[in-house]
């Protein structure tokens, strides 16, 4: 399933370049802003440019947004088909995720490679790519693909789902660091980000990335990773069920 997610992937590849370029446009301009700006606190100018170089990657495959295509499945009818296959729907929507995940940052790479050249790559700053931060990526990408999944079971409940997942976007953006990082908020918002799973998908894998945590951040921030598939998966299971309890096959 994954081999034809991903060949149904590579069918539309401006599709796919348009959501590559959607999710790097603000780690294109905001080291500008911020180096315009004089810089954030606790970031000189070399570590805002990695941050946001790192970021931007590790979001290509941690960021889901599988939860406009399973919206589309519910309210088209298409997810009928899904519930008569021997595959369950979940392990079905996990390959077409995985799919578009992969493919999505190979696409990516030679957007980071001009990035890169445009920026410079910083005196100094060194990559930590151990098992610690391969570990949390892959955990990062679990964590948000649960969530997404989580937040499509709303279409079960209503066909208006587009402002939904729009709103969703808000908090995701500001709390996972994607915009600004973590460590330049108020300590309130830095508390507020602590305890919410957006940080454990992009913010803990690039802090991670570049050794900017010590051993008790780094077991903590597992341990949030870990708290969050638990709750995700659960509610995950729950919704769908009741959520097909309700399903009418509207777009049938």
């Amino acid at each position: 399933m994954f081999g034809v997610y991903l060949a149904e992937m590579l069918a539309y590849p401006g599709a796919a370049w348009i959501w590559v370029l959607a999710d790097v446009q603000s780690a294109l301009v905001l080291p500008f802003v911020w180096l315009a700006a004089g810089g954030l606190p606790g970031y000189d100018s070399g570590t805002l440019v990695a941050y946001y170089l790192a970021s931007m990657t590790v979001a290509q495959f941690t960021v889901c947004h599988l939860m406009w295509d399973i919206g589309m499945d519910v309210r088209e009818g298409a997810v009928s088909a899904h519930l008569l296959r021997p595959i369950p729907y979940f392990w079905a929507t996990a390959a077409r995720n995985m799919s578009w995940r992969v493919g999505k940052t190979v696409l990516f790479l030679p957007v980071l490679a001009v990035v890169g050249l445009a920026y410079g790559w910083p005196a100094g700053v060194r990559l930590d790519f151990g098992p610690a931060f391969l570990l949390s990526l892959a955990l990062a990408h679990t964590v948000s693909f649960l969530a997404a999944y989580c937040l499509a079971m709303v279409t079960f409940w209503t066909t208006e789902f587009v402002s939904v997942f729009r709103l969703f976007y808000v908090p995701e953006s500001l709390l996972s660091g994607r915009i600004v990082p973590l460590a330049a908020f108020p300590l309130w918002a830095q508390g507020l980000a602590d305890w919410t799973h957006f940080k454990y998908t992009i913010a803990f894998p690039v802090d991670l990335l570049l050794g900017r945590l010590g051993p008790e951040e780094a077991v903590g921030g597992f341990g949030m990773q870990l708290a969050w598939i638990v709750v995700f998966g659960v509610l995950a299971s729950v919704l769908f069920r009741a959520g097909t309890r309700r399903y009418t096959g509207v777009g049938m």
